[in-house]
């Protein structure tokens, strides 16, 4: 993607003489009514940066108005603003947070692209500078770990290095004298920006003075869209965070594991098979211990059985093999969070579920259904002794 400024003086944009500046006073060129509440301005000079080349436009305020865009438009740059300015004279503040941000979003992406295309003979197709991610689409449907590694490490070789960022202006002519890094389709004035003896690329945007004020870049994933991979980046201070934060739960992980950080892998691989160990384990355990209250109930002539805090697909479970095998409707009611109940059938006589439903289930105040030979269900502990009596009149 080659982002382009076509340069023109319809109106004075300033964020090229000085991207730094914050707070400026100029005046009122233009008013136009949006809505009851939304006005677009133009002014006569301005440091706010509109929309473009990828890059989100300024936030701030003018004369205290809330700017919620910054647009070109027919040569000039338009505010569109919450409230009517007094002016003519107005005072404007730009966002700082907001500027830096996407200064260090879009020159990190500058370096990126330019690292891929000089070492690694890869086109970037598309950018999305964002809030905390800056993605980048390339022209590749794969890339190697080791590749990322010569990315990363040539961007710290030149970030330590300092190279300064320089702008360019010339046409369409004169671009034949810079070696880009991609053509470009537009003519007219041309605004270049160059890493010093590294890269030169059309663009509109605003970026830091030097490479050395991103500090940190780290490709942090990647992903496909469009049959491409889309590298994932942090750059400058989102990198640095999470660095903190990964290293915050790495060295939980050391102490947890008893591990150091280059055996944390092998420590949750083992961790792994330990846990699948454990499960079959808890499945034997469980199929011996369904099988011993299996044996319980059919050897017993109690039409009820009580467990307390057993896990409840134990007693599902336990339920379903009896299903078809008793000699007597029997009721089994567990005491886990709350009130669970399965209701058998015998296998030679059928429980009258409408009259368990609508006589006994109100008694605590239960809930539930089923089929023919099981039905299951949950209720309240308030009443579980008068429902356990009339289901044995019942059974």
């Amino acid at each position: 993607m080659v982002f382009i400024c076509i340069l023109d003086y319809k109106v004075i944009k300033k964020y090229y003489l000085d991207n730094r500046k914050y707070n400026f006073e100029t005046s009122i060129k233009k008013i136009v009514k949006i809505d009851d509440n939304l006005y677009d301005i133009e002014l006569k000079e301005t440091y706010f940066y509109p929309e473009g080349g990828g890059q989100p436009a300024d936030r701030g305020t003018i004369d205290s108005l809330e700017v919620v865009d910054v647009q070109k438009k027919s040569g000039g740059v338009v505010h569109r603003v919450k409230g009517e300015p007094k002016g003519p004279l107005v005072n404007c503040i730009i966002d700082k947070n907001h500027r830096d941000h996407y200064m260090v979003q879009h020159t990190g992406q500058h370096l990126i692209s330019a690292v891929l295309k000089h070492e690694l003979d890869i086109d970037t197709l598309s950018v999305h500078l964002g809030n905390l991610y800056t993605t980048i689409e390339i022209n590749r449907s794969d890339i190697l770990d080791s590749e990322i590694a010569v990315l990363e490490d040539k961007i710290y070789d030149l970030i330590s290095q300092g190279n300064r960022v320089i702008y360019h202006e010339t046409d369409d002519e004169g671009l034949k004298n810079f070696n880009i890094r991609r053509e470009s389709k537009y003519k007219g004035y041309i605004r270049i920006v160059e890493i010093e003896n590294f890269d030169f690329v059309p663009c509109g945007g605003v970026h830091l003075s030097n490479i050395h004020e991103i500090g940190l870049i780290k490709i942090v994933g990647y992903d496909k869209i469009r049959s491409h991979i889309r590298l994932n980046a942090l750059i400058g201070k989102n990198a640095y965070i999470d660095y903190r934060t990964k290293d915050r739960v790495t060295n939980i992980l050391n102490k947890e594991l008893s591990t150091q950080t280059e055996d944390i892998p092998n420590s949750i691989s083992q961790l792994k098979k330990n846990i699948d160990t454990l499960k079959l384990d808890k499945k034997n355990i469980s199929e011996l211990y369904i099988k011993k209250l299996e044996t319980e109930i059919k050897s017993s002539r109690e039409t009820v059985f009580i467990y307390n805090n057993i896990p409840k697909e134990i007693v599902q479970k336990l339920g379903v093999k009896l299903t078809n095998t008793l000699t007597r409707p029997t009721l089994l009611i567990n005491k886990h969070e709350g009130l669970n109940w399965i209701l058998i059938d015998s296998k030679s006589e059928e429980v009258n579920y409408s009259n368990f439903k609508e006589n006994l289930m109100p008694l605590i105040n239960g809930k539930g259904g089923g089929k023919k030979s099981i039905w299951q269900g949950t209720g309240d502990l308030d009443g579980i002794d008068t429902f356990i009596d009339k289901f044995k009149l019942l059974a």
